[in-house]
């Protein structure tokens, strides 16, 4: 859950908020789901981008600290393993998501472009192809991962517990959440 937790938090906070400051603006509201920043003036065009970007970036990063580290860190690699996994799946999924739904911040970001069908198009081919690799990605280092010497990892609990964990959590988050039904 803290993996899963600090992958929302560098979409949110760090992506949206640090943009939002960057520009000059003021944070006024920040959840796991939502990050309102309120400008002086009108709101300059990137914020709705940085979340997404930032996070898949951050899921790039830790893929190229994960080869760097020592085998013997298995503790630490496992964590870096889930949350490059969390911040490239969730920022991937949620363009194809955005192209499918219209909804979302890379929905914001197409919403004035014409032929509004192509651009929705785009956003699901260039998710679900981002998605695509983040799972190969994923799958290599899991493999190293759950192959080092010693023994093998039981892959299936690497990877049922914090999917199902992680679902409960975000699911029970979810409703407490009231910026989603308040329209913030």
């Amino acid at each position: 859950m803290l993996a899963y937790a600090a992958s929302m938090m560098t979409h949110e906070a760090l992506g949206h908020g640090g943009f939002c400051l960057f520009a000059g603006g003021h944070n006024a509201m920040l959840t796991a789901w939502g990050e309102r920043c309120s400008f002086p003036n009108a709101q300059p065009p990137g914020i709705e981008a940085a979340g997404p970007a930032l996070q898949f970036a951050a899921g790039l990063l830790t893929w190229w600290t994960l080869s760097r580290l020592s085998v013997n860190a298995t503790v630490l690699r496992y964590l870096l393993w889930l949350y490059m996994v969390f911040n490239l799946f969730v920022s991937s999924g949620y363009v194809a998501f955005g192209g499918v739904t219209d909804f979302g911040d890379a929905a914001a970001i197409i919403g004035g472009l014409n032929p509004h069908w192509l651009w929705h198009g785009g956003l699901i081919v260039l998710g679900g192809t981002a998605y695509y690799l983040s799972m190969r990605i994923a799958a290599s280092e899991l493999k190293r991962f759950a192959t080092i010497p010693g023994g093998s990892r039981p892959v299936f609990r690497l990877v049922a517990t914090p999917y199902l964990s992680v679902g409960v959590f975000a699911c029970c988050a979810a409703m407490l959440n009231r910026t989603m039904a308040t329209g913030w």
